[in-house]
């Protein structure tokens, strides 16, 4: 399997996008884009910033030697110049991912189940909450009267 870093330079490459063009794209430093294409980080686990990215550069793929080289890299015959932007963008951010050689390996019926970003429900993320740290409990020393209103002997 190809990995990220290769898969990323792939796609700036045909589409001849800079860091600082992807970065403007996905809202983040240039810095980022640029140690993702060298492997030294990763895509990010947020799907949004995965779909992101596919929308990118599916709507920089217009040209047909475009379409030939993503339909050659991702095994797919099916990428024309009539294919719309969201199903290429869907391809794309599977592929990205590492989804589309599971596709299509196990069988190619299952890939839009596999794949389909409308077909998962979006996981739910609870916010961070610290530890609570209980003090000790303390014995209050308290008058004898006030033990009395209490009940206490």
């Amino acid at each position: 399997m190809m990995p990220f870093a290769e898969k990323l330079s792939f796609l700036m490459h045909i589409t001849e996008t800079t860091n600082k063009e992807l970065a403007i794209a996905l809202s983040v430093d240039p810095s980022l884009i640029s140690l993702m294409r060298t492997g030294k980080r990763k895509l990010s686990k947020n799907p949004l910033q995965s779909r992101k990215m596919a929308l990118f550069f599916a709507r920089r793929c217009p040209a047909a030697f475009q379409r030939q080289a993503l339909s050659e890299m991702l095994d797919q015959t099916s990428i024309s110049l009539s294919m719309p932007v969201d199903e290429l963008a869907n391809s794309l951010e599977c592929w990205l991912r590492g989804d589309m050689n599971m596709a299509n390996t196990i069988y190619p019926a299952f890939k839009p189940f596999l794949c389909s970003r409308t077909s998962s429900p979006r996981p739910i993320r609870f916010p961070h909450r610290r530890r609570c740290r209980f003090a000790p409990l303390r014995t209050i020393p308290c008058s004898s009267t006030a033990r009395m209103a209490v009940g206490r002997p």
